[in-house]
């Protein structure tokens, strides 16, 4: 059963969610912004990840590092609105929820 993953990282706390390969939201949560409660979150709540994606920000490059090094499939996504590019409308409204899931 496939699983793709959203992290929403802030310096204290991450939201996690979990999608099914149907995009069926399976699992949302958080947990502290440190590897190892997110390795234990994620190997008990998505052990079939996919794909696990986090956006640019002050902690992703440590976190990205500690996650593959730990043999979790991560990406590290850059977000649109924090480059001064263009951002539709959709984009401008999003939810930190929908963020996550997509």
């Amino acid at each position: 059963m496939k699983q793709y993953v959203g992290l929403d990282v802030s310096m204290e706390e991450t939201k996690v969610c979990v999608l099914d390969g149907a995009g069926v939201v399976v699992f949302e949560g958080s947990v502290a912004s440190r590897p190892a409660a997110l390795a234990k979150l994620l190997n008990a709540k998505a052990p079939h990840a996919e794909r696990i994606a986090l956006e640019t920000g002050s902690l992703s490059s440590w976190l990205w590092h500690e996650l593959k090094a730990a043999g979790f499939p991560v990406v590290c996504l850059r977000c649109p609105s924090c480059q001064g590019g263009p951002v539709d409308a959709d984009q401008q409204n999003r939810s930190e929820r929908r963020q996550r899931t997509g």
